[in-house]
């Protein structure tokens, strides 16, 4: 081969000008791999729609009864509530009797005003109507002896006294 004049390098040694034809390629195949990736990116958009709506399409095992009539009626309704807690009152006074014994009678209901000495209740009094009534024949009987032992000897009883005095002292 020839060599150029001016001592250049041989056109061996460079690349050979691009043609028309070069750029074409060149730019056609960058295309066509995008073109690959639209359409991969194409088919995996797809396939999450498709995935999207079987995920989240209403089912078929939702079934919706049928409305069934009633008849109203007119009757009473009553709410009740049950709960458990802990009550206590506002006041509160501690009541006593004198003597221990037997609820007989209550005269007050639960919620009734009361003033002091109102009869709430009433105890019974059968064991301590015995009571009093042994207590006022021991007293009975009390009271007799002390009148026999004031009262003044009477002359039979002086002279049996006297003469047991006497045989005493003649035993001594």
């Amino acid at each position: 081969m020839a060599a150029l004049a001016g001592g250049g390098a041989s056109r061996s040694d460079e690349r050979p000008p691009m043609s028309e034809v070069d750029i074409d390629l060149l730019i056609r195949g960058r295309s066509s791999r995008r073109r690959w990736l639209l359409l991969v990116a194409s088919a995996v958009l797809v396939a999450v729609a498709v995935a999207t709506w079987f995920l989240l399409r209403p089912g078929e095992t939702d079934i919706v009864a049928e409305p069934q009539r009633s008849e109203a009626v007119m009757g009473q309704l009553s709410t009740t509530v049950d709960l458990s807690g802990s009550a206590e009152a506002e006041r509160s006074t501690t009541l006593s009797f004198g003597v221990a014994g037997t609820v007989a009678t209550v005269e007050v209901e639960s919620g009734d005003a009361v003033q002091t000495g109102d009869v709430l209740a009433t105890l019974d009094d059968a064991d301590a109507q015995r009571r009093v009534a042994t207590a006022e024949t021991q007293l009975r009987l009390a009271e007799l002896r002390l009148d026999a032992l004031l009262a003044v000897p009477a002359a039979a009883e002086f002279a049996s006294a006297r003469q047991s005095i006497e045989s005493a002292e003649t035993q001594v």
